[in-house]
């Protein structure tokens, strides 16, 4: 059993909320744009379908037949209840699928690419960039001529900005002490060079550096139900000009690219506030990116 399956199956309601929260996240995210790219292609993949919201998306906007891979089988299990012929759905890695003779005009990774890293069942490879780049790859190799990829994903701070200080103020004093189960059980930083120190200033507010903040506030907005999921992952694997960078060394074309901050300062605005380091006032960063690309 793969670590993503097993943390599922150790916890199987909070999975359903997280598969829920994810279904409502197309709702209120730069997810909900994704099927739009992919509008009017005869065949396209879901790497990850998880809930299978991305695939009736897809369906929606007229893709004539969609393909979802998931490493869990219970998420499969459920999607093949759809009974749906337009629906084709394979319980294996991406890895894996690109072995096979099966050519989609486009290829959706929803954010999974940080989740093949910080999943990867290889450990030197968790965390790192490697798994993320064949992924790249190896959509690449299976994509027709004029075929897409649309990835949507996290960002990572810019280096130069990464360790500068932020002071970030909780509502619910025993919010605080997160910062420090966050610090202790948190790997992701493994290849990095990551200030971690905390600095408490008075009873509700922290100093910490910017990288910390971001990675911690990925986990923190998930809530207490979905903590031990969300420890276990990377969000941001990079910044936006290395996104760019790795899907254009593949042999793609950009054809667009957004940036957006998504609903997460509405989430924290109630439980948190921000400032940096000197005072200065604090706007929350772009969290997400959403990149077309065409294999030419």
């Amino acid at each position: 059993m793969n670590k993503e399956e097993e943390l599922a199956r150790a916890n199987k309601e909070n999975y359903e909320l997280y598969l829920k929260r994810m279904t409502e996240s197309m709702k209120y995210s730069t997810k909900g744009f994704m099927p739009f790219f992919a509008n009017n292609a005869k065949c396209a993949l879901d790497v990850g379908c998880g809930s299978g919201v991305m695939l009736k998306a897809l369906l929606d906007y007229g893709v004539e037949k969609v393909i979802g891979i998931d490493i869990n089988s219970e998420a499969i299990k459920k999607l093949e209840c759809l009974n749906d012929d337009r629906i084709e759905l394979y319980t294996t890695s991406f890895e894996e699928f690109a072995k096979e003779d099966i050519h989609p005009d486009v290829i959706v990774f929803s954010s999974i690419l940080h989740e093949l890293s910080s999943y990867n069942s290889v450990e030197e490879l968790r965390y790192s960039l490697v798994p993320i780049r064949d992924a790249i790859e190896e959509a690449y190799s299976i994509l027709p001529k004029g075929g897409k990829i649309i990835i949507r994903d996290c960002l990572m701070t810019p280096y130069e900005d990464r360790n500068k200080k932020v002071i970030i103020t909780f509502n619910n004093v025993e919010d605080g002490k997160l910062l420090y189960k966050f610090k202790e059980e948190f790997q992701g930083f493994r290849y990095l060079d990551v200030d971690m120190k905390i600095e408490q200033i008075d009873e509700k507010s922290y100093k910490i550096s910017y990288i910390f903040l971001k990675e911690f506030l990925f986990t923190y907005t998930w809530g207490p139900g979905s903590w031990n999921r969300e420890i276990n992952e990377r969000t941001g694997a990079m910044d936006a000009k290395s996104w760019e960078s790795m899907v254009k060394e593949a042999g793609f074309e950009i054809d667009d690219v957004l940036y957006s901050r998504e609903e997460d300062e509405k989430y924290l605005s109630p439980k948190v506030s921000i400032k940096w380091g000197n005072g200065d006032e604090f706007v929350f960063p772009y969290m997400n990116i959403l990149l077309v690309a065409v294999k030419k």
